[in-house]
């Protein structure tokens, strides 16, 4: 039997530079549940309760890191999106941010409320330069279209700020600052 696509399920449904092709499939109404319905304890409490683990390696559970997150000290937070894909022979992080970037983007929203972080960082790997112009201009349809989230992306090629969108990266990502 099939497994049931959950992340990828838009690939190749949505145009991923179109974000009216992205709300057309019901985007952004997980995000508007979370913000309007749920606490950041229910968001990080329910993602606990999924099992849903990262897409690393070590597979680590995404509930715990996002309370750690959320229950760790300081003024500023930052939810990070390492798609420098170090793990030999994957292209699951290429394959989502060119074929569905806007259900990546609404994960880093809800992700940022949960936690408490203002800014959302997309780092990329050097060879995956290419896809600076593609995610700017999704990122900059949500930010136009999402005036009220008071959340901001960056996108980091190889460690440098991108001219075309901002900066990010986790761990060692954020190293290259």
């Amino acid at each position: 039997m099939p497994q049931p696509r959950v992340v990828l399920k838009n690939c190749d449904v949505i145009d991923p530079k179109r974000i009216d092709s992205y709300l057309e499939t019901g985007g952004f109404k997980a995000l508007a549940k979370a913000r309007r319905e749920m606490t950041p304890e229910q968001i990080t409490g329910e993602i606990k309760a999924s099992g849903l683990r990262g897409r690393g390696g070590a597979g680590f559970p995404c509930g715990i890191k996002w309370e750690g997150a959320r229950t760790a000290s300081g003024d500023a937070k930052y939810v990070i999106c390492n798609a420098d894909e170090g793990e030999v022979g994957t292209f699951k992080d290429r394959y989502i941010l060119e074929k569905d970037p806007f259900t990546l983007i609404e994960g880093i929203l809800i992700a940022g409320y949960a936690i408490g972080a203002k800014q959302g960082y997309i780092y990329l790997r050097v060879e995956y330069h290419y896809l600076l112009a593609h995610l700017a201009e999704p990122v900059g349809a949500v930010q136009d279209n999402l005036r009220n989230i008071h959340q901001r992306f960056h996108i980091v090629d190889n460690g440098r700020l991108s001219p075309e969108a901002g900066g990010g990266g986790e761990g060692r990502a954020v190293a290259g600052f």
